[in-house]
């Protein structure tokens, strides 16, 4: 015989029902704010990157926020107009007519990259780190170490003077860098790669070589990369050749291109 529950009687009080607790999921959902697959999400300027960037100082509760907090004030009284943004999944950025610097937060040190610092003048000497660049400057700042504040104020200063400079000599500077680009691919044929002119480097640092297929514009775009890159580029095409020396070469988006065709029909990535 099937025992079955026995029903409350009368007399005796009915056993009151535990509350239904909510699933881990169903918490989630209720208390999680809505994510957001848009890179936007990421970006903020403003107050809200202002409240952003105190967030981040207030969770580091090491060495490593006051030094982010003293750089910021000292960046901030540099000039009354530099704005405050959060860009690139989480770093603070500091702008006046194009940006100036970010502070990027690692274990051993707080990083102030400077965007045009290689041509700013440092008599001070704070930059010492991302020496080997064309483009970038960057301050390392350990812990234990000391801010030096006039200095890092005038650099400041400095790198508003350039992108005032740079913003307005823009219109110009992109003409002739146009027409120079254009006698130069004019003059250049498409197997001996550019012509013999100084390489333009790119803000990340690439050369700008003219589109062109075969080895010799591959090894112009090699010779042309700046420092240790340059060696780092020829052991890697002679590991690429010696493992497919099939291998087809061309420069694309000024960018090297390797690829083998496995037949007739295909076609180059």
């Amino acid at each position: 015989m099937t025992d079955r529950a026995k029903k409350p009687t009368a007399s005796e009080p009915a056993k009151a029902r535990k509350p239904r607790q909510p699933t881990a999921k169903a918490k989630t959902a209720k208390n999680s704010p809505p994510e957001s697959s848009s890179a936007e999400s990421q970006r903020a300027a403003g107050s809200e990157a202002s409240q952003r960037i105190d967030e981040k100082i207030r969770s580091l509760d090491d060495w490593r926020g006051q030094t982010l907090a003293d750089v910021r004030r000292v960046i901030l009284s540099a000039d009354p107009e530099i704005v405050e943004e959060w860009k690139w999944m989480g770093t603070p950025v500091w702008s006046h007519s194009g940006n100036l610097c970010t502070g990027e937060v690692y274990k051993e040190a707080v990083k102030l990259t400077f965007a045009r610092g290689a041509s700013l003048d440092d008599p001070a000497g704070l930059f010492n780190a991302s020496l080997e660049g064309n483009t970038r400057r960057a301050i390392d700042i350990r812990e234990g170490e000391s801010l030096a504040e006039p200095a890092l104020r005038a650099l400041i200063r400095s790198a508003i003077a350039q992108n005032q400079q740079a913003r307005s000599a823009k219109p110009k500077s992109s003409a002739k860098a146009s027409l120079k680009q254009a006698a130069a691919q004019s003059t250049a044929s498409p197997e001996e790669g550019p012509s013999n002119g100084r390489v333009i480097l790119l803000s990340g640092g690439n050369p700008q070589i003219a589109k062109a297929d075969g080895d010799a514009p591959v090894q112009a775009y090699i010779a042309a990369m700046p420092g240790w890159k340059s060696d780092l580029g020829r052991k890697l095409d002679d590991v690429i050749m010696r493992t497919v020396p099939q291998a087809t070469k061309a420069v694309r988006w000024n960018s090297p291109f390797y690829w083998k065709r496995l037949n007739p029909k295909a076609s180059c990535a």
